[in-house]
């Protein structure tokens, strides 16, 4: 994805302006400022888990929460550090299910098989392949990688630019796009199988959460996918259906347009910038819940019972997390997979969404401006945002 090349010239222009130049643009004396207009603070300043116990690697972990109430987790998830909710799937009808269980119920799905190339010998030819937006696609009902044995009791090797870890995935997952790449009938077949934790029940979150989900299956151990970044604007969702996976996660690091790098599957490797800043076990029911643009990188403990894992990723719709947009935003928009959403998604979160705001230097237009927002989100005018 491209970043928008406004946002890096906005950078590059305060980046270099001037005492005396900002003093002839802005009306307003900066000086009594006491941070500058794009500071962002230090990963031991803002997140709570760096400042906690740290694993066998020397990494922290996330916060965890417990059963939390609908205040809780909107506390944490507002905030856009890299949560554990413990018990998401609780109750849920796919907590347990396997990648057979997935492949028994649902044969007309058609999953991608992550580094395929990987696996010596593979012939598409030999094989029920529909292709998607390019990329080849393996039927649930039917696909056996080497011709006799079902993908979830076969194990195939991940890229081999990962040997060079023990802790980087060994073996490839599967992914199945439910959200974009079935049809309405048995998409609704999927779908309706899907139940929302007790803390997001409201109909926006329920309804956002049930169309964006995709299933993530890892036959065998040390099973996953290379350190990457989503593209989503908003915070994602790893939820752990069966079996347990192991994280390492990495704040994108400081950049400028000069040094920014691939944030696809492997691209931080490759660029020599892998210094992952948190490490931790979700454990299977538990869901892990991390902001855009953070780096993360997974491989599956070898299952106790021989089954394939599962998990399922999605979106929700409410909090995102704002705090953490705010005080990172300089990286984030530089980013190669999330610096779109500084245009596309988050411009309006400084405005609540109102139209006809513009950015200006004047205290003037800045202060009639606050006021066309309190006037339509502050209406009965208590210095809080009015709640229908």
């Amino acid at each position: 994805m491209k970043r928008s090349p406004s946002n890096k010239c906005l950078l590059l222009f305060l980046a270099i302006l001037t005492p005396t130049t900002a003093k002839q643009l802005f009306d307003i004396d900066l000086s009594t400022l006491s941070k500058p207009p794009l500071w962002e603070p230090t990963l031991e300043e803002y997140f709570p888990g760096q400042r906690g116990e740290r694993d066998e690697q020397g990494l922290p972990g996330a916060v965890v929460l417990n059963k939390p109430s609908r205040e809780e987790f909107l506390f944490h998830a507002r905030r856009g550090y890299p949560i554990i909710v413990s018990d998401w799937a609780d109750g849920m009808t796919y907590a347990g299910w396997t990648c057979k269980d997935f492949a028994e119920s649902f044969p007309f799905g058609y999953m991608k098989a992550e580094y395929i190339h990987a696996l010596p010998g593979f012939d598409r030819k030999k094989h029920d392949i529909k292709m998607i937006d390019g990329e080849m696609r393996f039927k649930l009902g039917s696909f056996k990688p080497d011709g006799k044995t079902w993908w979830h009791n076969f194990s195939r090797p991940a890229s081999k630019r990962y040997a060079d870890d023990p802790l980087k995935p060994k073996r490839g997952p599967y992914v199945w796009h439910v959200k974009d790449e079935l049809p309405p009938k048995e998409k609704r077949k999927v779908q309706q199988r899907f139940e929302a934790p007790s803390f997001l029940q409201d109909p926006l979150n329920k309804a956002k959460m049930n169309r964006s989900f995709e299933v993530w299956f890892s036959p065998g151990g040390h099973c996953g996918a290379g350190a990457h970044a989503d593209g989503y604007c908003e915070s994602v969702v790893s939820l752990q259906l069966r079996g347990d996976k192991r994280w390492r996660k990495m704040m994108l690091p400081k950049m400028s347009f000069l040094d920014s790098f691939d944030e696809f599957d492997g691209g931080v490797y490759d660029a020599g910038k892998w210094e992952p800043d948190l490490g931790f076990l979700n454990s299977q029911k538990g869901a892990v819940i991390w902001p855009p643009g953070y780096l993360h990188e997974t491989s599956t403990l070898p299952p106790a019972d021989g089954e394939c894992g599962s998990a399922l990723t999605l979106q929700y719709a409410f909090p995102q997390p704002v705090q953490f947009l705010r005080a990172f935003l300089p990286r984030l928009s530089l980013s190669a997979e999330v610096g779109q959403c500084v245009a596309m998604a988050w411009s309006g979160y400084a405005s609540f969404e109102v139209r006809g705001i513009s950015p200006s230097p004047k205290s003037k237009k800045m202060e009639e401006q606050l006021q066309k927002i309190l006037k339509l989100v502050d209406t009965d005018a208590n210095d809080e945002i009015t709640v229908e």
